[in-house]
This record gives structure tokens, C-alpha cells and sequence, in this order.
């Protein structure tokens, strides 16, 4: 009996490199963000150099480029500059202090004692790395919305205050999806980074087309799938917040729906199955920072739309005030993250509050 996967590779497929279709794919051109790329290079100018670049912070919903922006900006810095260290950190990877100095000082080839080390110590060599190859840092902080949720967000601080307290150079970019999370920063943070506020806006369908377009020409085989096919795919990103991920995925999924079938060309049945697969999975991972009883008050408030914080409190069985104290807090975690708002109001019962989900 032949082996399975000799089988299957005899099959020419649908795709010349899958791989340009990852969400970790960073293309040559970023389409439709040439504002924003400008925007991240004019703040890294300063650490290009081998001095002080202004600190950043992106904000948007998910699939609108803020990440692609950032490593593509950090590749083309690499080319041009050996006087910068560009890191990239995933937040949701590496959420505390500690972790992010590690990960920085193992990135910057410091071997570490495996019995530990405190995060002042890390710190500290990682300044002294610094100092002797006489390079700045610039450190991309991806998901940074996880540091809020852990109260880490101190880190931002240590950063910022690198230049006077450790003779260092040290640049900021810090991704979340919700800019509230930033708004309510403690203001020794937000003076310390003064930083420079860029958000990003979902796509248009016609944006989102043409950057489908453009994946599928390097992805997969000349007339392997039609326009018709991409249209729908772009539909489904635009009608899901305009995100590129999305459409991004479903035309991946797509792809590998007609390789299972030994099909030579991708229809629009193999993009309705795919996009069930892709939304399914997006909305069992849809906030992955929150969580159990934060996702199920986040989930009800969503669900209802507009509600008042008294029918909060019923649906999930408070009947006594310390059981309303705990879920009041639970309302009050989500709208220090962004995820809700909440509004007081008066009526002929008296004073009450509605809550509902931030920019509905």
C-alpha cells in the first residue's frame, strides 16, 4: 500500500506557496497603508541613527494591518541600519515583566542562569549588551492590551525611562486592538512615553480585493481560482469589520477545501465551506485576553446590545449586594480594558446605568 502522504503530494494542487497566505506573512508592498508605514519610519528615524526614536503606540481592530506595518517597517529598518536592535514581542506569548526581559535578553544572545534571575538583573544586561555594541533598541509590544489585564503595563514606564536612568536607547511600539486601554494608562506612564497615536481603519471591500488579488497572485497557480472567488472572499472580510485576516483566511481555506477534493480550481462552494471553518473558529477565540466570567459579561452585554447593569446583575443569579459587588467589578474590569461602556441615567424609579459594548 503506497504511503499516504506520496498519495497525496502526487496531486499538483491548487498553490504555488501557501505560506504567502499566513497571517505571519509580511508582503513587500503593504497596500493601502502607505500612510501609516511612513507614520512607523518618521518615529524610528531617531533609532535608525543609533539615538533616541519618538515612541509609538498603534491602535485598531484586529485584521487591519497595524501588525503587518510593524514587522514590515522592523524588516526594512534591519536593511538599511545595524545601529538598531529591532524586537518583536507577543504580549499574549509573553505577558509579565520578566518573561518580556527574558525573551529580550535571550534575543540579544545574553545566556541567562537557569536558576533565574530577578527582572532588574535582566534588565541590566540587557543595558549593558546595549552598551557595548552601542546599538538602541527598538521593542514592538504586540497585543499589548494582555499587560493592562496582568497590570503589567509598568513595563512601558521602564522602557520610557531608559535614556535617563540607564544612558540607553530605547523605542517603543506598542499594538492593541482598543485604544481605551491606553486612554485610561496612568498618567506617570503616559507622560514618560509621550507617545505618537496612530490608528488604523478596517478595509473597504474594493481595499480588501485588490489586497486578496495581490496575495493570490504569488500563492497560487495561474487560474486556479476566479475573480468571483476572491469577490467572495473579500465580502466575507469586509462584512466581518473590514479585517484582512479574515478574507486572508477564508481564501486559504478555500485553497485547502479544493486540495482535499483533488480539485484544480477553487470554486465559490469550496469558500462557503471554508468560511464556516474560519468565523467558527474566530468566534471560539474571539477575546482571548478575557477571561471565563469577563467573557460571559462581555458575550451578554453584546448579545443584548443596551442594557441596564440591573439586568446584568438578575441574569447572573446576584441576590445578595456582595454577589452585585462582585459582578460590578467584572463591568468595571471590561470598561478599564475598552470592551465596554457605560452611561448613568435617571427616570421615575431614579438613577440607574446602562452598559454596552465601546463604539456600538
Amino acid at each position: 500500500m503506497a504511503n499516504i502522504f506520496e498519495r497525496l503530494g502526487k496531486g499538483e494542487g491548487v498553490f504555488t506557496d501557501e505560506g504567502k497566505l499566513s497571517p505571519d506573512y509580511v508582503p513587500v508592498d503593504v497596500l493601502f497603508r502607505e500612510r501609516e508605514v511612513r507614520e512607523f519610519a518618521f518615529c524610528l528615524q531617531g533609532s535608525a541613527r543609533g539615538g533616541k526614536g519618538e515612541h509609538l503606540i498603534a491602535t485598531g481592530p484586529p485584521g487591519t494591518g497595524k501588525t503587518t506595518c510593524a514587522k514590515h517597517v522592523l524588516g526594512q529598518l534591519s536593511e538599511y541600519s545595524k545601529k538598531a536592535v529591532p524586537i518583536y514581542i507577543n504580549c499574549w506569548e509573553f505577558s509579565t515583566r520578566y518573561a518580556i526581559f527574558g525573551e529580550i535578553a535571550n534575543l540579544l544572545g545574553e545566556v541567562l542562569p537557569r536558576r533565574g534571575i530577578a527582572s532588574d538583573e535582566m534588565m541590566g544586561r540587557i543595558v549593558q549588551n546595549l552598551k557595548r555594541e552601542k546599538k538602541s533598541l527598538i521593542v514592538v509590544l504586540d497585543e499589548a492590551d494582555r499587560l493592562f489585564l496582568e497590570k503589567e503595563e509598568g513595563i512601558l514606564y521602564d522602557f520610557a525611562r531608559a535614556p535617563e536612568t540607564s544612558r540607553v536607547n530605547v523605542g517603543i511600539i506598542a499594538i492593541a486592538n482598543n485604544k481605551e486601554v491606553f486612554a485610561r494608562m496612568d498618567a506617570r506612564i503616559r507622560s514618560s512615553l509621550c507617545a505618537k497615536m496612530i490608528e488604523f481603519f478596517p478595509y473597504s471591500p474594493v481595499q480588501l480585493k485588490e489586497i486578496l488579488k495581490a496575495r493570490a497572485r504569488v500563492a497560487f497557480f495561474p487560474n486556479a481560482l476566479s475573480d468571483e472567488v476572491v469577490d467572495l472572499c473579500a465580502g466575507i472580510g469586509a462584512k466581518n469589520g473590514g479585517d484582512a485576516r479574515i478574507a486572508l483566511s477564508v481564501l486559504r481555506g478555500a485553497g485547502k477545501e479544493a486540495e482535499r477534493e483533488g480539485a484544480r480550481k477553487v470554486t465559490l462552494e469550496h469558500v462557503k465551506r471554508a468560511k464556516e471553518g474560519v468565523l467558527g473558529g474566530i468566534a471560539k477565540r474571539k477575546f482571548p485576553l478575557l477571561d471565563g466570567n469577563l467573557q460571559k459579561v462581555f458575550e451578554f452585554v453584546e448579545k443584548k446590545g443596551d442594557v441596564d447593569s440591573v439586568e446584568i446583575y438578575a441574569h447572573f443569579g446576584a441576590k445578595e449586594e456582595s454577589e452585585e459587588r462582585k459582578i460590578r467589578k467584572w463591568i468595571a474590569k471590561l470598561e478599564e480594558l475598552g470592551f465596554l461602556e457605560g452611561k448613568e441615567f435617571v427616570d421615575g424609579e431614579g438613577r440607574g446605568r446602562r452598559i454596552r459594548v465601546t463604539g456600538k
